[in-house]
């Protein structure tokens, strides 16, 4: 079968329904559509190439938590795939599609990592993709090969999970502005009950000087300007020089 069924349309609906909550928690429903043995979706820094983050399905399949995965994760065929545009996003790869069995048993990733676990292959898409990271769906199996029903149900998934990450991405980014802003209006009224000599004292600060230079630029004692920047900084609410010139400066 190279195409969806119906069942199969009908099921990535359900799920596309349920993506508002955690993607990650459909992860299982996802490798059910699929008949996957394992389904994760991971965070990769492809500049470090780092594994960042990961979710799996079963859980304890997960290997982010095994360090001397991470010291051969570069080989992994993904990589390679990736760097030769052979892994774009949107469009699924399989390990079958680079590499052969042959090449595979020779990859030390694969060899101490995948084949003990009893996958053969494995269906990869790039769901998200920035210049530092990259959000990756794979699917494992114990044989090789995926057709091209697999491989369009998997497209189908990723295009609305990108479009889902996407979106909680922002609603993050909207959320940090937020808290900033409000930090900031907070801020401009700590600044407000400042004395002028207590906001001249901190004007100085922000430009780096050190007490001293602001008693002799002031003429006033050193204590005096001690003095002063302790009552700003009760008044400001912290405790050093770097954080008061970070509100001046908002």
């Amino acid at each position: 079968m190279n195409t969806p069924s119906a069942t199969d349309l009908r099921r990535l609906l359900d799920l596309v329904h349920d993506l508002d909550g955690d993607a990650a928690d459909q992860l299982g429903r996802m490798g059910a559509i699929l008949g996957s043995d394992m389904t994760s979706l991971s965070t990769v820094d492809h500049v470090e190439g780092r594994l960042v983050a990961s979710r799996s399905t079963p859980a304890e399949s997960n290997l982010i938590r095994v360090s001397s995965f991470h010291s051969v994760f570069t080989l992994h065929p993904g990589f390679a795939a990736f760097r030769a545009g052979r892994l774009r996003p949107g469009t699924p790869a399989a390990w079958s599609d680079v590499n052969t069995l042959r090449e595979l048993r020779r990859n030390p990733l694969y060899a101490d990592f995948f084949a003990p676990r009893g996958t053969r292959d494995q269906l990869l898409c790039v769901v998200r993709l920035n210049r530092r990271e990259g959000h990756l769906l794979s699917f494992n199996r114990s044989r090789r090969g995926w057709t091209g029903r697999d491989r369009t149900v998997v497209q189908l998934i990723s295009a609305h999970l990108g479009r889902h990450l996407a979106r909680r991405a922002e609603i993050t980014r909207l959320r940090r502005a937020l808290h900033r802003r409000e930090g900031l209006d907070a801020a401009a009224g700590r600044l407000a009950a400042l004395t002028p000599r207590e906001r001249e004292v901190l004007g100085e600060v922000a430009r780096g000087a050190s007490d001293r230079d602001i008693a002799r630029s002031l003429g006033v004692r050193e204590r005096t300007v001690h003095k002063h920047l302790e009552q700003a900084y009760r008044k400001l609410g912290v405790h050093s020089r770097t954080q008061a010139a970070a509100l001046l400066h908002g």
